[in-house]
């Protein structure tokens, strides 16, 4: 994102750790501190990957934070980064999580299996020849697979080769004692889907270096029921924006350029039901008016696509009205996104970056002085999570929550749904009960959940394809 852009200016703002660096800005030259904002980003999105906390963050999250940098980053640059953890911790009033681990003055106390030290690998070349022979392998998927999907099979194995190490055992090719083991202790910081998702890359890796499956045996599925027993199957799910809490965020959006964006962003995301990186690569071209004042656009690709299609949301009249006012104020008449970075009065030829959708909604939600609690839940997801729920209760069909939404299970949808404050007993739901009861019943969503994880002719189950709501 440009310097100077209001974006940048309210992300930092928005997020303390962001802020605390920022305040260091008369005391460190502004290359320390871009470097400091960007390990600690990284940190971020590492945990955010992982299912942990970055701040506080835990002993334990940043040990194997490190372990998983060892392979790939000199010994100085691993202390930049911690480093960085410990400072940010520090302004903020935390606890040190690099001290109890002796990292302060020895941060090569923290790689695992070394019980000597540190033994730092070679710096690891940016050509596929420097790389272990595995990551080589997940990269042949690239053009087969979304980017990011090829990032998380990555990460999450490097992540289960880190605890490998740490427990003496080979993590290639895994035996089903070492995958039970992993999941086992996995339950105690990672959700169940989180679980089911490195298991779906633990299995993809073997499979691609022509290993036996290891995730299949019993012991492997025991661990799973007893962690599900122990710990529960509870998601994380973004807060959902419903159609009051809309119009609450559309009030408080004013009457400037930046306004006029985040008030069609909100109105678009809630009616088309994007993700946040769905919302910002709709483009002006593939608006389409309709006669009786509401529009449709084309969702180019989405989370499920491998290709682009021909898919088609709709836009109410207030939201297509919402669209046109910031197509007429910013001046777009060239084919492009609709959703473009605005610095103060001049608008950038390019396409918004999904974490802004994120800050602008809560930045949006804290003036229309909405509670704390429901402006921390808000996220980028929220409109899709929200709109599902508006649905349900108004009871449209599942097929038609599908098509709205562009699912393919109806597992997925049972899971936007869930929270929808459906009462069966205030008289007759309207539309498709059987969908309004769908929700509710917990004994279908059980049911469903044991057929996706039922092995398929093909090797694969149900549970690799579905979706899970995002926390974003």
């Amino acid at each position: 994102m440009a310097v100077g852009e209001e974006e940048d200016a309210a992300l930092i703002a928005e997020i303390p750790w962001r802020a605390a660096i920022a305040a260091l800005r008369p005391h460190y030259q502004p290359t320390t501190l871009a470097l400091a904002l960007r390990h600690f980003r990284q940190f971020e999105a590492w945990c955010q990957d992982f299912g942990r906390s970055a701040l506080p963050a835990q002993p334990e999250t940043v040990r194997l934070y490190v372990a998983g940098l060892a392979s790939h980053f000199q010994l100085s640059s691993i202390r930049l980064r911690v480093g960085t953890i410990r400072k940010v911790h520090l302004l903020l009033g935390h606890a040190d999580p690099t001290q109890p681990l002796g990292m302060r003055m020895n941060p090569e106390a923290l790689t695992p299996g070394a019980p000597k030290g540190f033994v730092r690998a070679p710096r690891v070349q940016s050509t596929p020849a420097g790389e272990a022979d595995w990551i080589a392998t997940v990269r042949s998927l690239e053009g087969a697979y979304a980017p990011k999907t090829i990032r998380a099979i990555i990460q999450m194995f490097r992540e289960f080769e880190a605890w490998c190490r740490s427990e003496a055992r080979e993590s290639l090719p895994a035996s089903a004692e070492t995958v039970a083991a992993y999941v086992e202790d996995a339950f105690r910081r990672v959700a169940a889907s989180g679980i089911e998702t490195r298991l779906s890359f633990i299995r993809k890796v073997h499979a691609l270096a022509g290993r036996d499956d290891p995730t299949r045996a019993m012991l492997v599925q025991t661990a799973f029921r007893r962690g599900l027993r122990t710990y529960g199957s509870a998601q994380k799910q973004a807060t959902g924006m419903t159609a009051a809490v809309r119009d609450q965020l559309r009030s408080a959006c004013p009457a400037t350029l930046l306004g006029l964006r985040d008030r069609a962003m909100i109105s678009l995301g809630y009616d088309t039901l994007c993700r946040a990186f769905e919302l910002v690569a709709l483009r002006a071209e593939d608006l389409v008016p309709l006669p009786d004042g509401t529009a449709k656009v084309r969702v180019r690709r989405t989370k499920g696509s491998l290709h682009e299609g021909s898919q088609f949301a709709f836009l109410s009249a207030q939201a297509a009205g919402d669209v046109r006012a910031w197509l007429t104020a910013a001046g777009i008449r060239d084919p492009g996104p609709i959703l473009r970075p605005v610095a103060r009065t001049v608008i950038i030829n390019r396409q918004m970056e999904p974490r802004v959708v994120r800050v602008r909604i809560r930045l949006a939600s804290m003036a229309a002085g909405l509670p704390p609690d429901l402006v921390a839940g808000l996220s980028g997801h929220s409109m899709r999570v929200g709109a599902a729920q508006d649905l349900a209760v108004a009871g449209r069909t599942l097929l038609q929550i599908m098509r709205a939404g562009r699912w393919r299970s109806i597992q997925s949808v049972a899971l936007y749904a869930k929270a929808a404050p459906v009462n069966v007993w205030a008289g007759d739901p309207g539309g498709d009960a059987d969908a309004v009861l769908l929700m509710e019943d917990a004994n279908v969503r059980r049911e469903l959940a044991r057929r996706a994880r039922r092995p398929s002719p093909s090797g694969e189950t149900a549970a690799d394809d579905h979706e899970s709501p995002e926390p974003d």
